[in-house]
């Protein structure tokens, strides 16, 4: 459960103060719960007689929790506003595009073995793995940048779709750590605070779609190219080039001149997927591997899907036994946050309309991108976020909201309405929406599946082996 973030609010409240945590795993440790109370009764007595912690700070503690995330990007043109690593490098395209449009924005760069080194140290050993790639990768930048100014950074993370796990507590544990360091100016706020602002929308909805693609591109060509790295050096190309149109300045003024900007951009994004599913359609490939191909459908963790670092580069380890892997894009999650708080808000009200209209704009961009690339690229397909939906109501309630809604509705629209012979499922270990997810996918006819857990640890290269001659044994759909 929380609990592992809970122990985050009792360090921050607690400091000063003698006091215990006590945990249970359903074993017998009546020992470690015994010397845990002796622990701490010689704690408190060694506190008898020091001045009372101060009141003062503790109420000034308390009231970082009462402080509502930010819910604009404009308000402090001193602010520099950080974009983690999301969805293959979606961060460093979104910093291009705000460059565009003359935010002041960086990327906090990828994930490595520093950065995971960097959150495992200031974390409480139980967070989930992209949680500490999420703040190692993070903490590792502001340290880069130290002495850069005194203005205060936004960071941008995936927040809101962590509604669902570890209390929402993401947010503030990020800030009271970063707090402990002396980074006490940065806030934490939602990636999907971009979304809320109609004329930044089709500017960065077409910059998270199209590096989809591009991905998409990338994994699905891993299982069949010639040479080992081409679509690599291809996705490099022209991820490049994607943020150099983004990065162009746009003019910014009455809402005119906002939509035409919006959209010359997105035709600047869609003429790059032409370059880039041109070059992928050239891509050098082995025709006879090609035909004895098994193809999966890869979902899952938001983060972890995507991030070949934090997932063991699975995309690649699946294709080197003979799988094609088809991505549940990162993008399709916004829609559904979208969806969702259209539903819950009243039919009629303000908040109901914007976002009826975000989901209209936004399903217009994906169209008009994927018309650049299904031509030559007829298997790639952008899910309805309405039939996913569906799907996940026939066997999920949709409580609480989060992945398990994307990860059940996506397997089963996936198996219904593609030739997908198998479903691979990567999540973080104990990650609550994925046990969610796995009890409900496995207790239902339908794919084949696989489940992967990360810890950080590698893959275990022999499940992948069993999953793939599982595959291979039966015939092709």
């Amino acid at each position: 459960g929380p609990n592992s973030f809970v122990e985050h609010v009792f360090n921050d409240l607690g400091e000063g103060r003698p006091y215990a945590l006590l945990e249970s795993d359903g074993h017998g440790g009546a020992a470690g719960y015994v010397t845990r109370i002796q622990a701490f009764l010689h704690a408190v007595e060694q506190a008898r007689g020091d001045a009372p912690a101060s009141g003062l700070a503790l109420a000034s503690r308390l009231a970082r929790y009462d402080v509502p995330l930010p819910t604009t990007l404009d308000g402090d043109p001193g602010r520099t506003i950080v974009f983690g690593h999301i969805g293959g490098t979606v961060g460093r395209q979104i910093v291009a595009a705000l460059h565009g449009q003359g935010y002041r924005a960086e990327y906090a760069g990828p994930p490595d073995a520093a950065a995971l080194e960097c959150g495992r140290r200031l974390c409480s050993g139980k967070e989930c793995l992209p949680y500490q790639l999420i703040w190692g990768a993070l903490a590792r930048h502001l340290e880069s940048r130290s002495g850069d100014g005194d203005g205060r950074v936004l960071f941008l993370s995936v927040g809101q779709g962590f509604r669902a796990c570890r209390a929402h507590l993401f947010p503030l544990t990020e800030e009271v750590a970063l707090g402990r360091l002396g980074h006490d100016r940065v806030e934490i706020a939602d990636l999907s605070l971009v979304f809320g602002d109609l004329t930044v929308v089709p500017t960065v909805w077409a910059t998270v779609v199209a590096q989809d693609l591009l991905n998409a591109l990338r994994f699905e060509a891993y299982a069949s190219e010639r040479s080992r790295g081409d679509a690599d050096a291809l996705f490099a190309r022209w991820s490049d080039a994607l943020a150099a149109e983004l990065a162009r300045e746009r003019p910014r003024g009455n809402a005119a001149t906002d939509a035409r900007s919006a959209r010359e951009t997105v035709t600047r994004v869609r003429e790059v997927l032409a370059g880039a599913a041109a070059a992928y359609a050239a891509l050098p490939r082995e025709r006879g591997r090609a035909a004895e191909l098994r193809t999966v459908h890869l979902c899952g963790d938001l983060y972890l899907r995507v991030d070949e670092w934090g997932n063991d580069d699975l995309q690649r380890r699946l294709s080197e036994h003979g799988l094609r892997v088809l991505f549940e894009p990162f993008g399709a999650f916004f829609e559904l946050l979208a969806l969702r708080d259209m539903q819950v808000a009243r039919r009629l009200s303000r908040r109901a309309v914007k976002r009826r209209a975000t989901l209209l704009v936004m399903r217009a961009v994906v169209d008009h991108l994927l018309g650049a690339v299904q031509p030559l690229h007829p298997w790639l397909a952008w899910p309805d976020i309405h039939e996913v939906v569906a799907e996940s109501d026939r066997v999920f309630d949709g409580y609480p909201m989060g992945e398990t809604v994307s990860t059940v509705g996506g397997a089963l629209y996936a198996w219904r309405t593609q030739p997908v012979d198998g479903v691979v499922v990567v999540s973080p270990r104990g990650c609550g929406p994925a046990l969610l997810a796995e009890a409900l996918l496995r207790r239902r006819p339908g794919p084949p599946l696989l489940f992967v857990y990360n810890d950080g640890d590698p893959v275990d290269a022999d499940r992948l082996r069993g999953f793939a001659w599982r595959l291979h044994a039966a015939a092709r759909r």
